[in-house]
């Protein structure tokens, strides 16, 4: 809602404010426009985060070591044009699992975390994994790299839009827009729109963690993988003052 009025009173915002500015006190005439900005845009994650475990394991009576299927992936994914340096071990230690109720024999296990800029790396890393027998991936986290400079482009917008608005309201009376009294951000917000859909591993079935929320599923390694992209908006009250 815009609207110009003169009045010795400053309306108070009853919002969550994150960026306040004023300026001065307004004189008894003084006449204003107030408007509220808003901007958004969507973009895709460019950073998906793949997590899993590698444990020793026995293949034909042969114990198969960590280090010998971590040399195997690590060959596989370079392969694939993955970078390497992506691929962190997500806790420093080792840690050693019981194999079974009636035997005193432990196996090591120790988990990676693998990070792809898209969904085709995506696919071919959860299909490789599967190939070469790493059980258990899962989606622990998707983001945006460029995301501190995205939120201030749509703040920006926001401003702007602002004060475009009061400019071609107050053309329409025959006035034009003087200084800013107050800027008030109203609303910012980075979120996913929807669930993350994500196909590939297992026909078996796969459990999938996306930013907290759990998904299983009966998946087919030959369907797509898609992501809904992520909504940064922002709004702002603007105060302007009138020629």
């Amino acid at each position: 809602m815009c609207y110009i009025k003169s009045s010795l009173l400053i309306a108070s915002m009853a919002i969550a404010t994150h960026v306040t500015a004023q300026s001065g006190n307004m004189p008894s005439n003084q006449q204003f426009i107030d408007v509220t900005g808003y901007a958004s845009t969507e973009v895709m994650p460019d950073e998906i985060y793949i997590s899993f475990a590698i444990r020793e394991k026995y293949v034909k009576g042969e114990r198969v070591s960590i280090e010998s299927q971590e040399s195997k992936l690590r060959a596989h994914l370079t392969m694939l044009g993955i970078d390497i340096s992506n691929l962190k071990l997500s806790d420093t230690k080792i840690d050693y699992e019981k194999i079974g109720w009636n035997t005193k024999e432990i196996l090591a296990k120790k988990e990676f975390v693998l990070k792809v800029a898209d969904v085709a790396n995506l696919r071919l890393v959860f299909q490789k994994l599967e190939e070469i027998t790493i059980a258990d991936a899962y989606i622990s986290k998707v983001a945006v790299s460029a995301i501190d400079s995205i939120k201030k482009a749509v703040r920006l917008s926001a401003m702007k839009d602002a004060k475009e608005k009061a400019d071609y309201l107050l053309s329409a009376l025959g006035e034009q827009t003087g200084k800013v009294l107050i800027v008030q951000e109203q609303n910012f917000a980075a979120k996913q729109i929807s669930d993350v859909h994500v196909r590939g591993q297992s026909s078996a079935g796969t459990t999938y963690f996306i930013d907290g929320v759990q998904f299983v599923d009966k998946v087919d390694i030959e369907e797509d993988l898609a992501f809904r992209k992520i909504k940064v908006e922002a709004s702002f009250f603007v105060k302007f003052a009138v020629k």
